[in-house]
């Protein structure tokens, strides 16, 4: 189980170009590329309930950069009294797993 090199340079290059034209030449590639993390994601773990959108929420923010530069994503323990989940962050020179419970 392993992630391409290719994912981190696609988001240093969307770094670098963080535009709609710049995406929709781009976006097909960003799609195999999401397919590999989807992919890597179910292997990590069987049961992978989220992973966040390439589009950002700009309405209250400074940033209006239309797109993240990072794959994360989410799942949580099955049963419903379990609490607590994890989340994996992707991106070039900050990559991290987190847990926590509510």
């Amino acid at each position: 189980m392993q992630l391409s090199k290719e994912i981190f340079s696609f988001f240093k290059d969307l770094k670098k170009n963080n535009n709609r034209d710049w995406f929709t030449d781009h976006k097909s590639h960003f799609k195999s590329l999401e397919q590999q993390v989807k992919t890597f994601g179910e292997q990590l773990k069987d049961q992978l309930n989220t992973h966040d959108s390439i589009y950002r929420d700009v309405r209250f923010s400074k940033d209006k950069t239309p797109f993240k530069t990072h794959f994360g994503l989410t799942w949580h323990r099955t049963k419903p009294h379990y609490r607590g989940g994890y989340y994996l962050h992707l991106s070039p020179g900050n990559n991290f797993l987190a847990c926590g419970f509510w």
